[in-house]
């Protein structure tokens, strides 16, 4: 999502995108500013607090109550798909995968897949109260149009071709697993 604390600008501008590294690079290329690239969460409220920022990105409804930003928004735009990274994944190699004992295997199998999404409900809770109570105290949740979504998907593109290529280096199908990634989320909504 985007939390905005003013009335719903269009801060995505046309550029070109140059190879970012990160979310933070990105939003550079859409010509924002991003005052907290590297700083750690639970300082985010004194550069929100402080109106320094025109919009805040990077983590859901409930986090930003969580960390007391949530009362400096007015406006929420959904994103399909989202601008933050996947909080608990592991990715590893069938070739790390196969040196690992098998009793290693078996504790990681049993607490992860759908054992840890059952676990892991408890955030999707969170978040329906938070936004609840966000809509309640009057801000307004908004849809990402096409080409707000078009426009984020061609900044993060250089994202994407440096993680293909990184996957690639570690002799991982990048595409493979991304496609894959992509389905599960997108059947698990």
């Amino acid at each position: 999502s985007v939390l905005r604390p003013s009335s719903p600008p269009s801060f995505i501008r046309q550029s070109s995108p140059r190879k970012a590294r990160c979310w933070s690079e990105a939003k550079s290329e859409a010509q924002g500013s991003p005052m907290a690239k590297g700083l750690p969460e639970v300082d985010v409220n004194e550069i929100i607090s402080g109106k320094t920022v025109d919009a805040f990105v990077g983590y859901s409804v409930s986090d930003a109550d969580g960390l007391k930003t949530l009362p400096y928004a007015k406006h929420v735009t959904d994103v399909p798909g989202n601008l933050t990274a996947p909080s608990f994944v592991l990715f590893m190699s069938k070739k790390r995968w196969d040196a690992l004992p098998a009793k290693d295997r078996d504790v990681i199998r049993s607490l992860s897949g759908e054992a840890f999404a059952r676990n892991m409900a408890i955030y999707d809770e969170l978040e329906t109260k938070a936004r609840a109570a966000a809509a309640g105290s009057g801000i307004k949740f908004h849809q990402a149009s096409d080409a707000f979504a078009q426009d984020l998907r061609k900044l993060a593109a250089p994202l994407t071709d440096a993680w293909l290529a990184d996957a690639g280096k570690l002799g991982v199908n990048g595409k493979e697993a991304l496609d894959f990634y992509i389905a599960q989320a997108k059947a698990n909504q």
